[in-house]
């Protein structure tokens, strides 16, 4: 299997011992954890397609088609087998004329192959697809096509390809479809770290559905524009963004969403020294999130309002408050957001020096999480952890952990420099002198590397 990257928080997937979970409607973006394919959605959705549904009334009684969309659905059935179908089907009717249920077979090709990763074979079905679409002036289906062989294109890291297939998707000239083909190609430069065209097509897109009084577009450019401008550095930019987000969800009364973008804000506010309206936007998010009986985003808010007094050093309010999380968290059975908060309270216990408890409390968000990138802290927090009682053959085991996490997640020597300062410590302490200068000098030279 080749590797790919997740869409939200683009760490490695698909590689050797890593869990893969493709969106379920598109088939084609892919996630490393749960977590972040909820929290790509929102971005995501404008731009994912599923199958059109057929526009003949007449069902296809020699089941061709039938047995194609049996196969795509059935758990059972190999892939490969489906899309072999898909494509014996198109052949058929191409030699009997009817191009609609020959473009339809290609479709379903595309979509199956693109399923399993074979982005080549996907390309070439999607544009015998394209090709009778446009002899039909079939828009909605040209669309379709233009962004999936887009989305091949970018999975192949052929980003001028990709990009010339989203800006087909702009220049049809419907502010709809023109949003998509935006947001399109911004989640492409955020894949590939180009965050300054990420910025400006989302800006773009930002004005065109504000213009066009397209709702879910313009919620999905402010979210993403936000984290684009946190992820620079741009904070005061990034609280303005959550801020006009905010007033757009208020004017539409989304209790939901409102009480989500108040965290997002009240970080925005942290990040730029205001501590105050930091924790009141969080607390505005807990009293909202209640109101609705929305506990998942309750859970998170008690989160954030955690981490805010932990910063802040109000230790028993922050116990209190991961607490009032982690029951939350356990009533609704989500691992990901226990081990978070399990994570956090370890953090606090750590500060007031009750090292055997953080030690038992990163224990079990270790075993909860499923990112590999977040399980690199969590072991590193472990590694201190037993260092600061003296186990320090404990400590050296999970700094070694960290850093073939750390390998496996793909990050380069200079991210690794000071798992490496840390293992040379660990031997140092062990007496492991040799171990200890070559761990010491990897880390000298990873320090070096930035840039290179």
């Amino acid at each position: 299997m080749e590797s790919k990257v997740c869409g939200m928080c683009n760490s490695a997937v698909g590689v050797a011992n890593a869990k893969m979970l493709f969106c379920s409607r598109c088939r084609a973006q892919v996630y490393c954890s749960k977590k972040c394919q909820v929290s790509h959605w929102p971005q995501h959705k404008l731009t994912c397609s599923k199958p059109l549904p057929s526009s003949t009334d007449v069902p296809i009684t020699a089941g061709a088609l039938n047995q194609i969309s049996n196969h795509l659905q059935a758990v059972s059935s190999p892939a490969s087998k489906a899309t072999e179908e898909a494509v014996t089907a198109a052949k058929k009717f191409n030699k009997s004329g009817d191009k609609k249920q020959e473009m339809d077979a290609w479709q379903a090709a595309g979509k199956q192959t693109i399923s399993m990763g074979e982005f080549h074979s996907s390309i070439e079905y999607f544009e015998n697809c394209l090709n009778i679409a446009i002899s039909r002036k079939d828009l909605e289906v040209q669309e379709f096509c233009y962004a999936h062989i887009g989305i091949c294109f970018r999975q192949l890291g052929q980003v001028k390809n990709a990009a010339k297939m989203f800006k087909k998707i702009i220049k049809m000239n419907k502010p709809s479809s023109s949003c998509k083909g935006y947001l399109a190609l911004a989640e492409m430069y955020h894949m590939f770290g180009d965050f300054a065209q990420e910025i400006d097509n989302l800006e773009i897109c930002f004005k065109l559905a504000n213009k066009s009084n397209l709702l879910e577009a313009e919620r999905a450019a402010l979210t993403q524009l936000a984290a684009a401008y946190q992820m620079t550095g741009h904070h005061e930019k990034a609280v303005d963004k959550f801020k006009v987000h905010l007033q757009t969800l208020e004017k539409a009364k989304d209790e939901d969403a409102i009480a989500m973008v108040q965290v997002s804000l009240g970080v925005a506010y942290d990040q730029i020294g205001n501590a105050e309206k930091a924790m009141e936007m969080f607390n505005k998010s807990l009293e909202n999130s209640t109101a609705v009986g929305n506990k998942k985003q309750k859970a998170t808010a008690y989160i954030h309002i955690a981490m805010h007094h932990e910063v802040h050093n109000h230790l028993e309010s922050s116990i209190e408050s991961y607490q009032n999380a982690i029951k939350i968290a356990s009533e609704l059975e989500m691992k990901d957001m226990l081990g978070h908060a399990y994570g956090g309270l370890g953090v606090v216990h750590s500060k007031k020096g009750e090292h055997d408890k953080a030690i038992e409390l990163y224990l079990k968000h270790l075993e909860l999480e499923t990112n590999k990138q977040t399980s690199i802290s969590t072991c590193c927090n472990l590694a201190r952890g037993y260092g600061d009682i003296g186990e320090w053959e404990k400590s050296l085991e999970f700094h070694i952990k960290a850093m073939n996490l750390g390998n496996e997640c793909n990050l380069n020597e200079f991210q690794l420099k000071d798992v490496y300062a840390n293992i040379a410590n660990a031997h140092q302490k062990l007496g492991n002198e040799t171990e200890a200068a070559r761990y010491t000098a990897r880390s000298k030279a990873a320090a070096h590397s930035a840039g290179k």
